[in-house]
């Protein structure tokens, strides 16, 4: 019983960190999506204000290539959080299966 119970509590967390990775996944997509659309606007919209000034604009452009370099690292960074979930995840099924297969072995299915 008490194997039958790590197992189903296994499954269960299993389940739940799929789901988590699944949502930050997403959303990290979404957000990054959002945030380059936004900056390209703005980067547009000052580009046409400032036409007739090259150096503002040159600065300009700097500074918002800095910020999607900063989000492009931020987005490697939950990146690499979900991956570890992802891990985790196998690492858990691993583990489930190696239950599964000595519960099997102490039952003699």
């Amino acid at each position: 019983k008490a194997a039958k119970g790590e197992l189903a509590e296994l499954r269960a967390r299993i389940s739940e960190l799929e789901r988590e990775a699944e949502e930050i996944s997403t959303r990290l997509v979404a957000e990054f999506g959002q945030k380059e659309k936004e900056l390209k606007s703005d980067f547009e919209e000052k580009l046409r204000k400032a036409s007739g000034n090259a150096d503002a604009l040159s600065a300009e452009n700097r500074a918002l290539q800095k910020q999607i370099k900063q989000l492009e690292a931020q987005n490697k960074d939950r990146i690499a959080e979900a991956q570890g979930l992802t891990d985790e995840v196998n690492r858990l099924k691993q583990r489930l299966e190696r239950a599964e297969e000595n519960s099997k072995l102490q039952t003699g299915e």
